[in-house]
């Protein structure tokens, strides 16, 4: 690289702070390397932080433990500097010896972190409960504020919260700023978006309530260790998982190539989610949906084969779901009869809750990230090439993407490619 040695420190930019980017900064740091990691939200951690422990009598290897672990160490090492509600603008020819210069847009955060004591008191006082506590040992650890919820957003004078504040750490008044950075190398970790179940109808998510999504399933587990129904807040006896929603569908998209693909991370988190609850409720009776079962991963199959002892699994996509007494849903499909033919019937079923598995998809952003790059990204919004890239850089010097957008990955092949781009990357130090 030209003139590179006219700095001291090699500096690398890394574009999202979930599980892949987090790791990345991790390695790269702990090389030496300086690291600006950039996040669009207020908390650092993307979907794992939503995300809970799936362990029974046995860890189910989900990684979630794993991640956390790394996500609090990256808040705690010197040499990476996190900027959240931050986005890239622009990518310019370097300056000082460096590859690139970056220009980072900063969204004004209105708490300041290092004199914010954790008193709550923000917190309790808000009128319009806009500000949220996390997990206090994950990155900023300190309350943020949704201005989006705020009385401020709406054109209203308000400053209770400021009010409350006893060390003065909050600013109402802050502005957005930009800042620029040389940088040898980028790397966009920039992760998905669940697919949104309501873009189908026949699902019946958002008009029954005891339909949920794997997400929200995650998001239970995470706060309170099991599932429950959303109309009761009791543990459901009767639960069915449906597969692939969002994922291998063309009829709910524009576009067949828009979904030919697998989200790769469905199947399994599914498993080890009814693995958990029939843990918990020996008595309870899980079923699920599936067109096939991916198994990825080592000790998948072995795992599979212990869930087929204990949960119902039929081969079938269901295509209507109503509501049934007292929140019970109902669901109808036809099994798929497989050996000697048999013909085909209606089926119908009811159960306490139904969980939609639900697949992943490109962030909307992500053209936009792109054109800025100026790199190419394929027909389905992803980063890699049909999840096999065939070069480390995105046919540009300098730039890697890694993670679940550069392809569907679970969390540990999300930490094994950000892995495998730190040495690359150290490598060429």
């Amino acid at each position: 690289m030209p003139g590179k040695d006219m700095r001291n420190r090699k500096t690398v930019c890394v574009i999202g702070a979930g599980i892949a980017g987090a790791t990345v900064a991790r390695d790269l740091s702990q090389a030496g390397i300086e690291v600006h990691l950039i996040e669009k939200e207020a908390r650092i951690g993307g979907h794992v932080i939503e995300m809970g422990c799936k362990a029974t009598d046995v860890c189910l290897r989900c990684n979630v433990c794993v991640a956390n672990e790394v996500l609090r160490a990256v808040g705690k090492t010197p040499g990476i500097h996190i900027h959240t509600l931050s986005e890239l603008r622009e990518l310019k020819s370097g300056t000082n010896g460096s590859l690139y210069t970056v220009v980072v847009g900063h969204g004004p955060t209105f708490i300041e972190r290092q004199k914010c004591i954790g008193c709550l008191a923000c917190v309790q006082e808000c009128p319009e409960k806009c500000i949220s506590i996390g997990k206090l040992d994950v990155w900023p650890g300190v309350p943020v504020i949704d201005f989006s919820a705020c009385r401020r957003a709406l054109g209203k004078n308000c400053s209770v919260c400021e009010q409350a504040c006893p060390v003065d750490a909050i600013d109402m008044g802050q502005d957005s700023s930009q800042t620029e950075v040389d940088v040898d190398a980028v790397v966009v970790a920039t992760g998905y978006e669940p697919y949104d179940p309501k873009a189908n109808a026949s699902y019946g998510y958002g008009k029954m309530v005891n339909i949920i999504t794997g997400v929200e399933a995650e998001r239970q587990l995470a706060a309170d260790g099991k599932i429950t129904r959303p109309s009761g807040g009791e543990q459901p006896k009767r639960i069915a998982f449906i597969q692939c929603v969002g994922s291998r569908s063309e009829e709910v998209h524009c576009r067949p190539e828009d979904t030919d693909y697998c989200s790769a991370v469905c199947c399994a988190y599914a498993l080890r989610i009814a693995r958990l609850i029939k843990h918990q409720n020996s008595n309870a009776e899980i079923t699920v949906f599936y067109m096939d079962i991916q198994k990825f991963g080592k000790g998948f199959r072995e795992f599979y084969n212990e869930c087929k002892s204990e949960i119902n699994f039929i081969r079938s996509r269901p295509y209507e779901i109503k509501q049934g007494q007292n929140g019970a849903v109902r669901v109808k499909y036809t099994p798929e009869q497989l050996g000697e033919h048999i013909e085909s019937r209606v089926c119908e079923a009811e159960f306490d809750l139904v969980i939609l598995s639900v697949g992943i998809r490109p962030r909307e952003d992500a053209t936009k990230l792109a054109e800025a790059l100026l790199v190419p990204i394929d027909e389905q919004g992803f980063w890699g090439l049909k999840g096999a890239s065939a070069l480390p850089e995105l046919q540009r010097e300098g730039i890697y993407a890694i993670g679940a957008c550069e392809w569907p990955k679970d969390i540990e092949s999300c930490m094994a490619q950000a892995e495998a781009i730190s040495s690359l990357i150290i490598g060429e130090s």
